[in-house]
C-alpha cells in the first residue's frame, strides 16, 4: 500500500502506522541551554518513531520540564499536533515539534 491511490481493505491490517516529529528551532541560545537540561525529545530535521514511544517521551519531557525555566504547550490544528517549547522568563517560544501520523508500506 502506498499513500496515494486506492488500497484493499486487508492492507489496513498490514500497516503499521508511525509518528513523524519534524522540528523547528527558533532560539538557538535557549535550545543549547535545553540540550544541556537534557529537555530535548528530538533536536533537528525529521524523524520517525512509534506511537507507544512517542508517549513515553513526551512524558517524560513534560515530567522533566516541571523542574526548569521551560514549558510545553500543545496545539492540534488539521489533525497535526505541535508542541512548542516555551521559556517561561519572557514566553517566547524556543522550538516546536510538529508532529504527524504516516500510514505507508509496500
Amino acid at each position: 500500500m502506498k499513500n496515494n491511490g486506492l488500497v484493499k481493505y486487508d492492507d489496513i491490517y498490514i500497516c503499521e502506522p508511525t509518528i513523524n516529529v519534524d522540528v523547528e528551532i527558533y532560539n538557538k541560545k535557549l535550545f543549547e541551554e535545553l540540550k544541556e537540561q537534557d529537555l530535548v525529545l528530538a533536536s533537528k530535521g525529521s524523524s520517525n518513531i512509534d506511537w507507544k514511544t512517542f508517549q513515553d517521551e513526551i512524558s517524560y519531557l513534560k515530567d522533566d520540564m516541571g523542574a526548569s525555566d521551560f514549558s510545553m504547550r500543545l496545539h492540534l490544528e488539521n489533525g497535526i499536533l505541535h508542541i512548542y517549547i516555551i521559556w517561561d522568563n519572557n514566553g517566547n517560544i524556543v522550538m516546536e515539534y510538529i508532529v504527524s501520523t504516516e500510514i505507508v508500506t509496500d
